[in-house]
């Protein structure tokens, strides 16, 4: 019984701090600004003008394919020159709203997007992700991880591994 009033206590507390929150930091869409109801979102316009990439795919390259075979499917790209990965997957079409969204956390040091990329990427990646034992960012070379002060490969990883229970080995690779 005190274990459950503390928890609502903490959740109480967590409610309250958040809205207070709210009024001093609003939700705003990650593209446009327009106020929201929720923080790390896109308002109904910018989410329009995101390309999702969607099944059925490629399952080596990821790339859309035109029609499901129903079996494994590969583009005439992965059988003509076949990559030195198993299989790739992407959440979208890397042009307009995302380009500008992924330079604004890779290039401009501001990661509230990072969120919503690590929910995205949970969702478009969930069978590999399930597949997998430990997520393992891919490392940046010391003199670009200088310049930027932080890997943004690394801090996706973090996202996804929140998200999937999986964990991540951030040190595992060397460049």
């Amino acid at each position: 019984v005190r274990f459950r009033s503390g928890a609502r206590i903490r959740n109480w507390f967590r409610a309250i701090s958040n809205s207070t929150l709210d009024v001093f930091l609003p939700p705003v869409c990650l593209g446009c600004e327009t106020r929201l109801d929720a923080h790390n979102a896109l308002c109904p316009a910018c989410w329009r003008t995101i390309d999702f990439i969607r099944p059925p795919l490629c399952d080596c390259l990821g790339i859309p394919m035109p029609y499901d075979t129903g079996g494994r499917m590969l583009s005439a790209g992965a059988v003509a020159d076949p990559p030195n990965y198993d299989r790739a997957r992407a959440v979208a079409r890397y042009d307009g709203l995302m380009r500008d969204l992924i330079h604004d956390f890779k290039f401009r040091d501001t990661h509230d997007a990072r969120a919503l990329f690590g929910r995205w990427m949970s969702e478009a990646g969930a069978t590999l992700i399930a597949e997998c034992d430990v997520i393992v960012p891919v490392p940046l070379a010391r003199w670009r991880l200088l310049t930027r002060r932080f890997n943004q490969s690394q801090i996706l990883a973090r996202e996804v591994a929140t998200l999937s229970g999986k964990p991540v080995t951030p040190f595992s690779l060397i460049r």
